[in-house]
């Protein structure tokens, strides 16, 4: 797989807390086509596309302001009350493809014996989550050693038939 773009981001209008991804997966993969005994006839570049929506819930956001030099944005700081952030992990796995022979109406019938499409299949595994930076208070006592335990009791285990 080439690359996975977030072409759109945008808040359910009807289930609150939800928002609907747009998302377009670009596979680039090279085609080679063989005689019956297995010797290269050609290699073909080729690539397609893929787009998917999805509904994921991604909370209702709160009055937080971050600012930091991790995002090289138009500006260091962004406003989290608005949109949740989308992380997209994907794999791509060619599965199978096929020669097909379609007949259309400028084709000559002469034609006909030559594939003239090739079909593709992609297994696609991706996983989609949508995430919030947020503000997270853990108390701390500082740094300690634990005292070492003199006073240890052995104690004896019997086992019984019952």
């Amino acid at each position: 797989m080439s690359k996975v773009i977030i072409i759109d981001k945008e808040p359910n209008p009807f289930k609150n807390g939800f928002w609907d991804i747009t998302l377009k997966y670009v596979f680039v993969y090279k085609l080679t086509f063989r005689e019956a005994d297995g010797q290269i006839i050609g290699i073909i570049k080729a690539n397609s596309i893929f787009t998917k929506k999805v509904t994921l819930f991604g909370s209702i956001g709160t009055d937080i302001v971050l600012s930091t030099d991790l995002f090289k944005g138009e500006s260091d700081s962004y406003n989290l009350d608005s949109d949740p952030f989308i992380l997209v992990e994907s794999k791509a796995v060619p599965l199978t493809s096929e020669l097909r022979y379609v007949n259309c109406c400028s084709c000559d019938e002469s034609n006909s014996s030559e594939p003239n499409e090739v079909f593709v299949t992609i297994g696609l595994f991706t996983i989609i989550k949508l995430f919030r930076i947020v503000n997270l208070t853990v108390q701390s006592r500082g740094f300690c050693i634990p005292e070492e335990c003199v006073n240890v009791i052995k104690g004896v285990v019997e086992m019984s038939n019952i």
